[in-house]
């Protein structure tokens, strides 16, 4: 990752939370699906973060949705929890050609099946953390489970969404 990157980065780290606290938050179906568009930041960072960089980004990334939600370090939580499976993740998704030529997931390049696989188990990962973190115990265990299911399908929605409308498609050469 080279350094006219990272201002990129970090316009997309101020979108993402931005986006999160400013429209999401209040993005609510039936007080059972939550929009967290956040999560986005942390999947689609470049392949070559360093782990402890990424597991440092991710606390960064859910400590500062913590404190404009005012939830004590839920989100950092699960945003730690998905920066440390990614890296493991993303190699047991790793492409047939491998990803020497990509330097950042992208769904129009890897398409809509390999995003499905490589981002919807890390959302649900975070979803699942997080509310039962939220809820401290596993009462109406079947309830969270819709919660975070439900969730996790709208906030993979958005993303999807958010890829096909602003992310151009990189020339692999």
């Amino acid at each position: 990752m080279n350094s006219s990157n990272y201002v990129g980065h970090i316009v997309n780290f101020l979108v993402f939370t931005l986006l999160q606290i400013l429209v999401f938050n209040n993005f609510v179906l039936y007080n059972t699906a939550f929009c967290y568009f956040y999560i986005g930041f942390l999947l689609f960072l470049p392949f070559d973060v360093g782990k402890i960089w990424y597991l440092m980004i991710g606390f960064v990334t859910g400590l500062f949705i913590d404190i404009f939600n005012d939830t004590l370090g839920v989100h950092a939580a699960a945003c730690v929890v998905v920066a440390y499976i990614r890296p493991y993740w993303q190699g047991i998704n790793t492409p047939r050609g491998g990803y020497e030529n990509l330097e950042v997931p992208n769904i129009k390049t890897l398409g809509f099946q390999w995003f499905f696989a490589y981002a919807f188990p890390l959302i649900f990962i975070h979803h699942s953390i997080l509310f039962f973190t939220e809820a401290g115990n596993f009462q109406y265990f079947f309830h969270k489970l819709l919660k975070i299911l439900s969730s996790s399908i709208l906030s993979f929605s958005f993303l999807v969404i958010y890829q096909y409308l602003f992310v151009r498609r990189v020339r692999l050469i």
